[in-house]
């Protein structure tokens, strides 16, 4: 979904406010010019995807989502998407608010608006946020924002603060550590029980998500991902998908530093002179050092979370190298 130019630093920053549409800065200017729109909202059909799709990646600032990746969103809650339509009863806008397994806390992001309508700062996208928050007010919503609108995410509602995120975008390189630890066996994720990889992600993530991994991994055929073992126990996972200019890692949940270089080392060869972007807690400074010094990375954006009710405390957050998704899943 981003572009891994570094002249483009300043306006990717405003890419990611996830629930006032891209670009749409919230001032409430188009309100109080009065050239606002009204739109009916409603449900979102699968085959609308596409369409939703295009947006992203035709967009200015280029999302380079994958359609694998909407897809695995959209079937894990198909009743979170909410959609903007006009007179003509055409899909003109969308946004996502999905509850995280069975539990109450529950994720916000995926907002787009159709280019055209975007640029005449309708508040296509300030109606779906509204909607979105009004109706998963019973649950502890996370989102995602950039650091400038904060405080305005914070007057919206979601006013408690936690991790910052670090998106960057390059080349995976071989790591050239030293060799971890021969214990360390590194597998095809296909080949570890689903059950016992949900064990092991419910212990990073705090709440069981199965309908989301069976979705972001099992289902999709272009998926590479690897688990690391000692053992019969799990040290770590990892998850490489296609998107639209190269790939997507995420998560990346390793157990120590030389966990992660095994599996790393193991993608390099899958996704070698391809982009790869992913986002990484500013608080893991060896992924990050990794990143930037060595393989040459470009910081793309950087991003606060935030929830509506009370922080999500993760007690294994150090082992976080590289979340799943910053638009659907709470890490």
């Amino acid at each position: 979904m981003i572009s891994c130019i570094r002249q483009n630093l300043k306006v990717l920053f405003l890419r990611r406010q996830p629930f006032l549409s891209i670009l749409h800065r919230p001032n409430h200017s188009a309100s109080a010019a009065g050239n606002s729109v009204r739109v009916k909202l409603g449900g979102v059909e699968r085959d609308s995807l596409p369409l939703i799709l295009s947006w992203m990646n035709a967009h200015d600032l280029d999302w380079n989502y994958g359609q694998n990746m909407l897809d695995c969103v959209y079937d894990t809650r198909p009743d979170g998407w909410i959609g903007a339509y006009n007179e003509q009863r055409e899909l003109v806008g969308c946004i996502y608010g999905g509850q995280i397994g069975e539990s109450q806390v529950a994720f916000i992001g995926n907002l787009v608006v159709r280019n055209d309508l975007r640029k005449q700062r309708l508040g296509i996208g300030s109606q779906l946020f509204r909607t979105a928050i009004a109706r998963m007010e019973q649950f502890n919503c996370g989102l995602n924002g950039v650091e400038q609108e904060v405080e305005y995410y914070k007057r919206s509602g979601a006013s408690v603060t936690s991790f910052s995120v670090i998106s960057v975008c390059g080349t995976l390189r071989q790591t050239g550590g030293s060799k971890p630890d021969g214990g360390i066996n590194v597998v095809p994720i296909q080949d570890v029980p689903s059950q016992h990889l949900e064990q092991y992600d419910t212990n990073i993530s705090v709440y069981s998500r199965p309908r989301f991994l069976e979705n972001w991994i099992y289902k999709d055929s272009g998926m590479k991902g690897f688990v690391a073992k000692h053992r019969d126990d799990i040290l770590g996972y990892c998850v490489l998908k296609p998107n639209a200019r190269g790939w997507r890692l995420g998560p990346l949940y390793a157990e120590n530093s030389s966990v992660a270089q095994a599996m790393l080392d193991k993608l390099h060869p899958i996704c070698a002179g391809a982009a790869v972007s992913m986002e990484i807690p500013e608080d893991n400074v060896w992924m990050l050092s990794l990143m930037k010094d060595r393989f040459s990375m470009q910081l793309v954006y950087k991003t606060k979370r935030l929830y509506t009710k009370r922080e999500v405390v993760f007690p294994h957050f150090d082992q976080v190298y590289a979340l799943a998704s910053i638009d659907s899943q709470i890490i």
